[in-house]
């Protein structure tokens, strides 16, 4: 009967050793399984919370620097197109990509080119004495698009319109980053108008697009001058044809001196206040100035030629 005992006790004591390990195993397990949970979550918050708020920053801010690029190179061409600067050669660099957080964001592309066909602005000045009206017309090719394919925000379009600079986002409305060139001092107004003697190419990517222009020429008219007076009534009358019309519209209608001194219209009734779309089609703007308001213009047109590097 000792025996027994004695034998079961042995035996019992063999299989503890067994059990322990067991136990360590398990709680082995128990810890990786954890530390899987704990990665999971961590990886699952980040995609769904820390990433998206990185990347909206990160597509802001690529806004934000191209806003700033494009109202330097609409700075440029005033002031070479101003200053008798034919010849002038001027470079300006477009930042193209916005920056991805690696591993799971990666960089996203953008695109430079002409908005669409048929962008146009258009001036004229009514004079009486010699021979007659004045007309000054762009060529179809003076504006140029950044589009920001934005995967977190709405995609963006950041354009030079007509001397002016445009911040649109698909399904927002258009605004001015920058306005137009022109402006009225006492009762004098002054508009520049810039020509792109062709369209401007495209280019697309994560890179810098460097957009290099070439002054050709310019010109600048000041009436009354050269034995031409203004004529009664609406004497100057300027066209602008574009997809960001909402955006003349509101800064006429906004800003203290054209919505005094200046009647502004708008034909194409959803670019001209509906929200934005890309390739909605064309509004055109126009914008007639009085005889009994304006008593001097001046009309300063410069041609660029314009490429893409």
């Amino acid at each position: 009967m000792v025996a027994n005992c004695r034998r079961a006790s042995t035996a019992r004591a063999r299989r503890r050793p067994w059990r322990a390990r067991g136990r360590k195993g398990q709680a082995s397990a128990v810890a990786t399984i954890l530390g899987l949970l704990l990665v999971v979550t961590f990886i699952a918050n980040y995609l769904s919370t820390t990433l998206p708020q990185q990347m909206t920053i990160n597509e802001v801010t690529h806004e934000l620097t191209v806003e700033n690029q494009v109202g330097t190179l609409a700075a440029l061409l005033v002031k070479a197109g101003t200053k008798d600067a034919v010849g002038a050669e001027l470079t300006q660099p477009v930042t193209l990509g916005t920056a991805g957080e690696p591993p799971f964001a990666p960089a996203e592309a953008g695109a430079i080119g002409p908005s669409t066909t048929g962008v146009q602005e258009y001036v004229q000045v009514a004079l009486t004495g010699g021979t007659g009206g004045l007309v000054t017309q762009t060529s179809y090719a003076d504006d140029l698009v950044v589009q920001l394919y934005n995967s977190y925000t709405p995609a963006t379009q950041i354009a030079y319109d007509s001397g002016a600079v445009v911040f649109a986002q698909e399904g927002g409305r258009p605004v001015f980053v920058d306005p137009p060139p022109m402006s009225i001092s006492g009762q004098a107004l002054t508009i520049f108008v810039p020509i792109f003697s062709a369209q401007i190419g495209t280019e697309s990517g994560t890179g810098t697009a460097i957009v290099a222009f070439s002054l050709t020429s310019e010109t600048s008219q000041t009436f009354p001058g050269g034995g031409y007076l203004l004529a009664s009534g609406n004497a100057v009358q300027l066209k602008v044809t574009t997809p960001f019309a909402q955006a003349w519209m509101s800064y006429l209608g906004t800003n203290a001196t054209f919505a005094k001194d200046a009647k502004a219209t708008c034909s194409g009734t959803t670019v001209c206040s509906g929200l934005y779309r890309a390739n909605g089609g064309l509004g055109t703007v126009t914008i007639d100035f009085s005889s009994s308001v304006i008593t001097k213009v001046t009309v300063e047109v410069a041609t660029y030629t314009v490429t893409l590097h």
